[in-house]
Parts: C-alpha cells; structure tokens; sequence
C-alpha cells in the first residue's frame, strides 16, 4: 500500500482522482501552522546547543548518514557530542532508553543503533524528543546535541535546524499530505540554517525560488566494503562479478546504482525501509557474495560472503558550512 501512495505522491503531475483530498490537505495546513505557534510558545529550551536534522517528505531522506558526519565532524574538533532519536521501530517500552553499542535492533531501530556503532557518542530515544535532551544531559557531559530528525518537533527549541533533501526523490508532487509527501510547505526552506542535497539543480532551484542561500551539495559515494571479520576491499575488486545487492532503505536504487558504477554485475533485493531480516531472507541458494548497507547489516547474521558497503562523505564548499555551524554553535 505504501509503494502504491508513494508512486502516486512522486509523480510529476498529480493524479486526477487524488484531488478528492485537497480539503484533508488544506486542513493540514491549518493544522500545522496552529500547531507549529503553540509550540513555539511553550517550547522547552535545554542549556546545550541543539542541532535538528530532518526533511520536509515523509520518510527517509539521508538524515542519518548526515547526523553520522557531523558527529564525528564536530567529535574532532574536541566537541563532547551528544545525539537524540525518535528511535523508529524501536520496541523498548520505557519512555526512554539509552542505547548501548550492543544493543539489540528491535529495541533501538536500526538507525540509533547504527549511529551509536559508527561514532560511539551517547545516544537516547524516545518519541519526546525534550525528554531525550534532558535524559542526555542528566547522564552525560555534552556539549551540543545533534537530534536525528524532530524537524517538526517544535516543543524542542532549536539552535540550528538542517534540512536534508533527496535529490531524487526531491519533492515529489510538492504538496502537503495527504495529497503529496510534505510535512510542511516548502517555504519552510527558506527558515531553515542549512539545506543539504547530492543534486546540484535541486540546490539552485531553492537558492532561486526560495531565497535560501545556506545550500550545500552532499556527496555520498561508496568506497569499500568490509565482512565481519573486518576485512576491506575495494569495490572495484567486484568488476564483472555478480553479487546480490540488498537494501532495507529509502531509496534503494541509490544503492544499486552506485555499485554498477564500479561495474559490478548486481542482483536486485529491495526490502522495505527498516525492514527486520528474518534467517531465511538473504539464502539465495548460492555462493554468491552479498553486498549490503551498514544500516541493514547491524540487523542481519552475518555470514562470511556478507560484504558491508561504506558510504563516505563529503561536502562540497565544506570551509564555508564549517566557519558558519561552528559560528551558529559558539553563538549559543
């Protein structure tokens, strides 16, 4: 059903027999704005920088990858980092809960667990993001939280707010739900400290009809991969192999595009996003290897043909994003 509402929502022209929804959409709107004044009426301030990154679409969109860099990014830099999360498909029944490196998947979700893994900053869910920020800083030193998505969790004052867009997805029909994908007008753009893209075109298309000139292009290129036992190889080393590709995210044509770049022979596996791997999924009955996200790996057994891709970062125009967060932070 959800592949169903998104093939209607990212098409360029609206189907005819969605506009049945437009009064849903209109009071949506009026929704969020109302909601969006009270909260920020009563919004909780926390004596720690806070830095929101999220999206305008409902669903993935390269939040966590994001969060993932500027932690280690700001960890180098001597920063004491903190990280708050909705903890999505998390099964904990405690209204928080601190995530540990070797915490199970279906108590954390998939994305806390794996942004504790990668940059071992103190991590808490919870779906009260003020609660999050608070239970951080009762049980550790910080210096600046980063919460991963609560872009419309406006009860948590914010110091800088990042938005991240996908520059293949990008907005899809550009309308509120539930006629479109948004969460909140594109105007919202404009509002926001930074916006992030991998799409050029996407960036200057906010920078003119949006007036907003914090826009950074985001590269996500694979780089190696690396088995349980930690040993790396290059992609290349894959050329004119055959292998099955498995991605449980978002947009798993990224992915899958990205490997047949390095001209790499792939088999096909789209699961659903935060999809939970049952023993038998990945038995392809086979000896083929099986190349997979970082974010789908820490809920699989690995086994020793399992390959785990690494995503590697970069911003383009990195020295004028870094002299203005880094100004937006002392500032607090």
């Amino acid at each position: 059903m959800q592949k169903f509402i998104n093939s209607l929502w990212y098409r360029k022209k609206i189907a005819r027999y969605l506009y049945c929804l437009y009064p849903l959409t209109l009071i949506f709107y009026i929704i969020i704005h109302i909601r969006k004044l009270i909260y920020k009426l009563i919004a909780t301030s926390i004596k720690k920088p806070i830095i929101i990154v999220g999206n305008l679409n409902l669903g993935g969109g390269g939040k966590t990858p994001v969060v993932i860099y500027l932690a280690k990014m700001l960890q180098q830099k001597n920063y004491k980092v903190g990280i708050i999360s909705r903890g999505y498909k998390s099964q904990h029944k405690k209204k928080y809960f601190i995530v540990k490196k070797n915490s199970h998947p279906s108590l954390t979700g998939d994305e806390a667990l794996l942004i504790k893994q990668k940059t071992l900053c103190p991590v808490v869910i919870s779906k009260n993001r003020v609660l999050a920020a608070k239970k951080l800083i009762e049980n550790y030193t910080v210096d600046v939280i980063i919460s991963d998505d609560g872009l419309q969790h406006y009860l948590l004052f914010r110091n800088i707010e990042i938005i991240v867009v996908d520059g293949k997805k990008k907005f899809g029909n550009s309308q509120l739900l539930p006629l479109g994908p948004l969460r909140e007008p594109l105007s919202r753009l404009h509002k926001a400290d930074f916006v992030f893209s991998n799409n050029q075109n996407i960036l200057n298309i906010i920078k003119n009809k949006y007036k907003q000139n914090n826009t950074y292009l985001l590269l996500q290129n694979l780089v190696y991969c690396y088995n349980k036992d930690q040993h790396r190889k290059k992609l290349s080393e894959f050329k004119n192999k055959t292998v099955h590709a498995v991605a449980g995210i978002a947009n798993p044509e990224n992915f899958f595009q990205q490997l047949q770049i390095f001209g790499i022979n792939i088999i096909k596996h789209a699961f659903a996003d935060h999809y939970n791997y049952k023993n038998d999924d990945l038995d392809f009955n086979d000896n083929l290897d099986i190349l997979l996200t970082e974010k789908d790996a820490i809920k699989c057994k690995l086994k020793n043909n399992f390959w785990i891709v690494k995503y590697d970062i970069k911003i383009i125009d990195f020295e004028n994003f870094y002299l203005k967060l880094f100004n937006k932070i002392n500032k607090k």
